[in-house]
């Protein structure tokens, strides 16, 4: 968690104990999502786990949503980056 409120700083969040446990159950969610949307968006899924920091082992459909399976705490992150392209309307 600890990699997570540092990262969430890094970017201007202010983050203090009480919001590590939503920020911990967020990043979980989007663990699970991103492992069961990979044959649907194979990159950006990926994109999404390495920035999560998890390990390719650990990737497949057995282990989204298996009870005890969750991102280690305190595992470092690699800095944030975008992971999907920003959309610019030209007709605006």
């Amino acid at each position: 968690m600890k990699a997570l409120a540092e990262m969430l700083a890094g970017l201007g969040w202010r983050v203090t104990g009480s919001d590590l446990q939503p920020a911990g159950a967020t990043a979980e969610a989007i663990r699970r999502l991103a492992v069961l949307s990979q044959p649907f968006m194979p990159a950006s899924s990926a994109n999404i786990l390495d920035q999560l920091a998890v390990d390719a082992g650990a990737r497949d459909f057995a282990r989204a949503l298996a009870p005890g399976v969750a991102l280690t705490p305190g595992a470092p992150l690699p800095a944030p980056s975008a992971v999907f392209p920003r959309f610019i309307d030209s007709a605006l």
